[in-house]
């Protein structure tokens, strides 16, 4: 999974957000999304979701940095929230290259 655009396909829009779908051969997997229209402070948040038949094999990981080169071509930071207590979330995030603030809640490049 070295090629980011290998798994990444076409960009939709849908209610202000660019949309990008993941998928494994002809199965989409998941998505991301980034909202670029309601970007303040040159910050864009980012979300993705998963099928939890694809967790742990690093799909989610890879949209997550997929979401951040896309914002960082734009000339935004990419920020991503996530539940206190959730590891699992954050620990994506962060192999995603991103660091955690705000007493966990939000992490931003």
């Amino acid at each position: 999974m070295e090629n980011i655009y290998q798994f990444i396909d076409t960009e939709v829009q849908i209610k202000n957000n660019n949309v990008w779908t993941i998928s494994n051969k002809n199965e989409i997997i998941g998505f991301g999304a980034a909202n670029f229209a309601y970007c303040t402070n040159n910050k864009v948040e980012i979300g993705f979701a998963i099928k939890p038949s694809y967790w742990k094999q690093g799909f989610a990981t890879l949209m997550a940095k997929y979401l951040k080169r896309k914002c960082q071509e734009n000339g935004n930071a990419a920020v991503a929230h996530c539940n206190y207590y959730h590891e699992a979330s954050e620990k994506t995030l962060c192999k995603a290259g991103m660091i955690p603030v705000h007493r966990k809640y939000e992490i931003e490049l």
